[in-house]
């Protein structure tokens, strides 16, 4: 298969991810290139599909305060459907984030963001843990986080 990207691409596609808010000229002066050209790249980008959508990072902490925790989980039956339908339940909560599937001891890791511990023990005990198919869990809490560049 020919590699659909070259190393224009791949350096549109990092000054894109490090400020989803340059312009089409702003990025074509990073690049040597005309507006023109830039733009029919960028295009073609979203239309192949590594251009997903746009978005910003906030400061969770000035806009409300939060607790981050990694939720590590088993499940007890390893077949695909008991998996997808694990999948499914857990895309419903609104705490969680994100969804990791994992190899080794636990099957899925959860990205989930809360209020404070209480507001985790409720989802634990009215969410997390009446879900069907649930094994063992082990909480992760963050206490610092860094964005790495």
């Amino acid at each position: 298969m020919k590699n659909e990207l070259d190393a224009i691409d791949h350096l549109i596609l990092k000054l894109l991810r490090n400020d989803a808010l340059l312009t089409h000229k702003q990025i074509a002066e990073k690049i040597s290139l005309t507006t023109s050209p830039t733009f029919k790249r960028i295009r073609r980008l979203k239309h192949l599909g590594y251009i997903l959508k746009y978005s910003v990072e906030l400061d969770e902490q000035k806009i409300e305060s939060h607790m981050l925790v990694f939720t590590m989980v088993e499940v007890k039956n390893h077949n695909y459907e008991s998996l997808d339908t694990f999948r499914k339940h857990i895309k419903e909560y609104k705490a969680v984030t994100h969804i990791y599937q994992l190899t080794g001891n636990y099957d899925f890791m959860l990205r989930v963001k809360v209020k404070d511990m209480h507001e985790y023990d409720e989802f634990i005990r009215q969410n997390l843990g009446k879900t069907p198919g649930l094994g063992q869990v082990l909480t992760l809490s963050v206490l610092n986080e860094e964005k790495l560049d």
